[in-house]
């Protein structure tokens, strides 16, 4: 009865650190709290936070905006940085866009370690004051060992069409009938670097 006790106890172990190691190597979205909700609201128009696990050794993470218009690429090296990589850290994006000026501008930072490292980059940005919009993350979960990853999205589109939030196809072919169907497009996309 004993040893059967202790071969259970042994196999439910074995899958708590199977089940433990298998949420490694992933990026999730974090939702703030209330008080950190309500900062960044002052702050900025739309901001996204992601938190990565990782039991690789990673050199460093990639992450960019990718700007399209009508389903065309205009400009894929917004903001586009390295930045070192631990065993678990943070990356945070957040977006101003002040209609006045035709203004976005695009913070990119993250936390490792205890180091904070932030970029920031003001871009030409179209008239978006008319439009309508829907931003959100792409998925709330992402493995890190799939290359390039959409993290989030912002999208514009004329008030008249509407607007709904993508599917997940959307993010998979940007040469597809329903990207085109936006305006404007921003994508957030990261890559973890062996």
């Amino acid at each position: 009865m004993r040893k059967l006790l202790i071969s259970l106890f042994l196999t439910l172990i074995t899958f708590s650190l199977a089940a433990c190691k298998s949420s490694s190597n992933l990026i999730t979205s974090v939702d703030p709290g209330e008080r950190e909700t309500a900062l960044i609201d002052m702050l900025t128009n739309h901001y996204f936070i992601f938190d990565y696990l990782t039991d690789k050794e990673y050199k460093e993470v990639k992450v960019w905006v990718e700007n399209y218009e009508n389903g065309e690429l205009i400009d894929q090296s917004i903001q586009f940085s390295h930045f070192e990589v631990s065993e678990e850290g943070s990356i945070i994006f957040a977006m101003l866009n002040d209609t006045n000026d035709n203004q976005l501008s695009i913070h990119i930072g993250t936390i490792a370690d205890g180091n904070i490292t932030s970029f920031k980059s003001q871009v030409e940005s179209p008239d978006t004051e008319s439009m309508i919009s829907v931003w959100g993350t792409a998925s709330e979960e992402m493995s890190l060992d799939d290359g390039e990853v959409v993290l989030a999205y912002l999208l514009y589109s004329d008030a008249g069409r509407g607007i709904s939030t993508p599917s997940i196809e959307y993010f998979e072919d940007t040469n597809s009938d329903e990207f085109k169907k936006y305006d404007v497009a921003y994508l957030i996309k990261a890559e973890f670097i062996e």
